[in-house]
């Protein structure tokens, strides 16, 4: 670990932590890590990703090859017993260097999925990820001194200890809940032809636990009768647009997501436009529902 942290901050000071980061669309970052749409679609929220194609590829290869081959062999014999591995032949320390290589290959190879998922990085991605993995490996089954494990079972480690899973199949669990009116404020407020930002309270039950979380809501009008009214949170990883009046775009400080003013992508990551709301209007007050 202080190697880790001297390498670290050479990169930090190299670098000069500046984020690096593209606006181009590739096709080969959608190989990479673009959105798996038939999965995806079969549960609302889900986001699952050819990342998940690319890491059960890697399982079955390294499952095969730790298992049936005589790399493999040799790998668990310098594990368990590094002396009766070099006694019967095994050069342990080339394969101990061989085992650095793969792994660093495969850990640059993980910032490549990043990358092209979110088209920017920087010196601190992925910190403190490697105690994720060793986490998942030893839930799995691996002995962390060497000499058993599998593939199948830290990819198994990996799945219970990785809040993904919640995000995966919790929206195949979520009961639903009975949608309600919500008061946003006057419609004398909306300025026309702009996107005016609305704030509620929202009260939400989730099993016992009641909390009251804020909602911020964006209210598009050209005429003073027909309202549109959209999420100020991107689509692409949840974080929040805010308007940029003097260029008349929603911009995403994170991925550089840009919509306009009625929601639909200009440019960037995100795969759709802003969530939208039902509307009403009563007694000159705006009214969305849900939320």
């Amino acid at each position: 670990m202080g190697t880790r942290s001297i390498y670290r901050g050479a990169l930090w000071v190299l670098s000069t932590g500046a984020l690096v980061e593209t606006l181009e669309d590739l096709t080969i970052y959608d190989i990479f890590n673009g959105r798996l749409d038939v999965l995806s679609n079969l549960a609302e929220g889900a986001n699952f990703r050819t990342s998940l194609l690319w890491l059960l590829g890697m399982v079955v290869i390294f499952q095969y090859v730790l298992t049936r081959t005589r790399y493999g062999n040799h790998v668990f014999a310098a594990g368990g017993n590094p002396a009766a591995a070099q006694a019967q032949g095994v050069n342990v320390k080339r394969l101990k260097v061989i085992c650095f290589v793969i792994s660093g290959a495969l850990a640059g190879f993980t910032g490549i999925l990043l990358f092209s998922q979110f088209k920017s990085v920087r010196v601190t991605t992925g910190a403190g990820m490697e105690l994720s993995a060793i986490a998942a490996v030893v839930v799995g089954g691996v002995n962390v001194f060497g000499g058993s494990g599998t593939m199948i079972g830290a990819l198994l480690g990996a799945g219970l200890g990785i809040p993904a899973v919640a995000y995966i199949v919790g929206p195949a669990l979520r009961q639903q809940e009975a949608q309600e009116w919500i008061a946003l404020g006057s419609s004398a407020k909306v300025e026309l032809g702009t996107p005016t930002l609305f704030k509620a309270k929202v009260e939400r039950t989730t099993g016992w636990i009641v909390e009251q979380r804020e909602l911020s809501v964006y209210v598009l009008s050209d005429n003073g009768r027909d309202f549109l009214a959209m999420s100020n949170i991107c689509t692409h990883l949840g974080c929040r647009v805010r308007w940029i009046a003097d260029q008349e775009q929603f911009f995403c400080p994170c991925h550089n997501g840009v919509f306009a003013k009625d929601g639909t992508v200009v440019s960037g990551p995100p795969p759709r436009p802003l969530d939208r709301f039902e509307v009403k209007l009563e007694g000159g007050t705006v009214f969305i529902l849900g939320g």
